[in-house]
């Protein structure tokens, strides 16, 4: 070979080297993007899956959180984990002794271009510092934190708006509240420096509210996200490869920062009111090189957004009638008007429709609501609160009197006037309102606003005693509820079992509670209650045995059987004593039989009031002649109540049957000519009705009591 044949082979081989080459690295940087995938992939079982048990890592850190064991175990940089909901952005993230060791190398501490998120080294996050700042590379694979790159989009923004980031000490969530490009080391916009607010040093911020305003002021994104003094900040921090420096180094940075979720506050963000900053403050370079870009790009959105502005918010005669100015002030003021004044579904009609809308809720917001109603609460709340001032107002007044009042105040003194007992409206908004509300809470001065307070209240009532609107309307009326609103305000301090024994020890308690009666979770509340069953037991035993005033058989000196067991209860120390006695008595007067239970029956005061001799029937003692007997009693009880007899003026049935025959005699009386009424069972102790004729008269005598009423 001669020497241009060496040539040309060695230029073949060089060539078939650096194929070779390339092709070593391009399949190295595919495996590795692979390979740190699957890597990902393990991380995350191990965390979520929790597998390790802290108990069984020696020297694992008693502050830490159970769920960071296994991840220690593999190397002890770790410092939390970073999720971000519907993204591929779910690693460990590490903290090193600065920042440059883990910038190449992976979880692992093994060489690995794509590195690990890792927190600034200057963040205590057991403190925590105010501000903890996680970098992490932009690859060109989307992994670590290429996502970032999204939040650049107002749309991925809105999707994404919360980050997760749990460190080995405490679970954190995250609002979103910035999306800065800047560049690194700018000497007015030092972020990564601030790490707590009350070390100021080598920042170039006067403090927390001037690092948020630099912050809002360079957002891409205006969000509705607020941001307190108190509020700890996370921010991520990553390249981008918008512009360079003269140079042609890469010195662009994407900055997300978010605000830590407040305890008590929901995790939900608003997004919807979230708009592009048209002018954010921008490292010079950046406006060399994109200006224009944006410039062209803002302005067709303005152009798009104003076009559906128009096209939305403006009639088919105001698009074709207007200037360009006036189209722009009638536009933005019914959209404005919108807003205030119609629900989300109202503003998906057409614009006429909206337009009269608009109108017809001005009148009614001026008429009906009080100056500071229609500035609170949401439109639907006042929507509620005007239909049910009109439905009050059109239960009092003529619809006149209602279209001369220009304000809810004037209408108020109009039904102020009218007003002499609950209109209509008052009631059907307290059956409306059922269980929070009654009849007895329509008060002389109720209106549908107290109404609606007191319902307010109660419901916050209930649920400080943890009932929920669902488990609280399962209850018919308010004093059932109030009733279990009590119980568990009382069980929310519930004593233990031997307070309770002590409670039942007290001299008040021992006579009608028993050691017993005290079971764990109880309250005294429950204990009170079961005394006062007792106590009504035996005293409506005592009162039963009183009405019939029966001697018992051969007591000296005599004694009727309620005195008795009066006697017995007054004596008795324990619950036990009482219970027996109330049984013996009981028993001994059941004992005796029908016989006997007629014979007290007629000695009672029901008897002696409501029965003569001619009702008894001689030699019948059986348990229908007893029943039959408390029916006449009753059906006569029932014919004075109807007559208007004052019973206390008539202590017996025969100066009592007189009356009612008096009062039925009487002219007025339309059935007073009736056979059946003159000769009812107001015949005195010389009556002979059966049974059945007088439960038959009875009857009778119902029906003519009704028709002189």
């Amino acid at each position: 070979m001669d020497k241009s044949d060496w040539l040309r082979l060695s230029v073949v081989l060089l060539c078939l080297a650096i194929f070779i080459v390339c092709v070593v690295y391009i399949v190295s940087v595919k495996m590795e993007s692979v390979n740190y995938a699957k890597w990902a992939e393990n991380m995350a079982g191990n965390y979520y899956g929790q597998w390790v048990n802290r108990d069984d890592v020696e020297g694992y850190p008693a502050d830490y959180q159970d769920k960071f064991a296994g991840l220690w175990m593999m190397n002890e940089d770790v410092a939390g984990w970073i999720n971000i909901p519907d993204t591929i952005v779910d690693y460990v993230v590490v903290q090193g002794q600065d920042n440059a060791y883990y910038e190449r190398r992976d979880f692992s501490q093994a060489s690995n271009q794509h590195g690990v998120p890792f927190v600034d080294y200057r963040v205590d996050q057991h403190k925590p510092s105010t501000n903890t700042v996680i970098y992490g590379h932009n690859m060109d694979d989307g992994q670590i934190f290429g996502p970032l790159l999204g939040y650049k989009s107002l749309a991925y923004y809105q999707q994404h708006p919360l980050i997760n980031y749990d460190t080995v000490y405490e679970d954190g969530a995250y609002k979103i509240f910035g999306v800065v490009l800047c560049k690194k080391n700018d000497p007015t916009f030092n972020y990564h420096n601030f790490i707590d607010k009350d070390n100021l040093k080598d920042t170039g911020f006067t403090g927390m509210t001037d690092y948020i305003n630099k912050i809002r002021e360079r957002s891409l994104i205006n969000t509705k996200v607020d941001v307190k003094e108190s509020d700890h900040i996370l921010t991520l921090s990553t390249c981008d490869y918008s512009f360079k420096s003269s140079e042609g180094d890469r010195i662009a940075r994407l900055v997300i920062f978010a605000r830590k979720v407040r305890q008590g506050e929901d995790k939900t963000v608003d997004t919807a009111g979230a708009t592009l900053n048209t002018s954010p403050v921008m490292p010079q370079e950046w406006y060399a090189a994109l200006a224009k870009k944006q410039e062209a790009e803002l302005k067709a959105q303005q152009e798009a957004e104003q076009k559906k502005l128009l096209e939305q918010w403006l009639t088919e005669n105001e698009r074709t009638s207007l200037s360009d100015a006036e189209k722009q002030t009638v536009a933005a003021q019914r959209k404005a008007d919108a807003a205030v004044y119609l629900t989300y579904d109202e503003q998906q009609t057409d614009v006429d429709t909206m337009a009269a809308l608009i109108r017809a809720r001005k009148e009614d917001f001026q008429k009906w609501l009080t100056s500071s109603e229609r500035e609170s609460g949401s439109l639907s709340d006042r929507l509620d609160l005007i239909a049910e001032r009109k439905a009050e107002a059109r239960a009092i007044l003529t619809q006149d009197e209602i279209a001369g009042a220009t304000s809810w105040r004037q209408i108020q003194e109009l039904m102020e006037q009218k007003q002499g007992q609950p209109s209509q409206a008052l009631t059907e908004y307290v059956n409306s309102n059922q269980p929070w509300l009654e009849a007895d809470d329509i008060t002389s001065d109720a209106t549908t606003s107290t109404l609606r307070a007191l319902v307010t209240k109660r419901k916050e009532r209930a649920a400080a005693a943890g009932l929920s609107d669902r488990d609280a309307r399962s209850y018919s009326n308010w004093q059932s509820l109030l009733a279990e609103i009590v119980r568990r305000e009382g069980a929310a301090q519930t004593p233990t079992l031997d307070e309770l024994k002590a409670y039942i020890a007290k001299t008040q308690n021992r006579k009608w509670l028993m050691p017993s009666d005290a079971q764990t979770g109880m309250t005294t509340a429950e204990l009170d209650a079961i005394k006062e069953q007792r106590t009504a037991l035996a005293a409506s035993e005592i009162r039963t045995l009183a009405g019939y005033a029966t001697v018992i058989p051969g007591s000296s000196p005599s004694r009727t059987y309620a005195q008795e067991l009066q006697s017995q209860v007054d004596q008795a120390s324990t619950w036990e004593v009482i219970r027996e006695a109330i049984d013996t008595e009981s028993a001994t007067r059941q004992a005796s039989g029908p016989q006997q239970q007629i014979n007290e029956l007629f000695q009672s005061s029901d008897g002696k009031q409501f029965l003569g001799e001619g009702d008894r029937q001689a030699g019948v003692y059986t348990a229908e002649e007893l029943a039959r007997l408390k029916a006449l009693i009753t059906q006569r009880k029932e014919k004075a109540r109807q007559l208007g007899i004052t019973l206390s003026d008539f202590p017996t049935w025969s100066v009592l049957s007189a009356e009612i025959k008096r009062l039925e005699e009487t002219p007025s009386s339309p059935s007073s000519s009736s056979p059946s009424s003159s000769t009812s069972e107001s015949s005195g102790d010389g009556g002979e009705e059966s049974g059945e004729g007088n439960a038959a008269k009875g009857s009778g005598d119902q029906g003519s009591s009704s028709d002189k009423t």
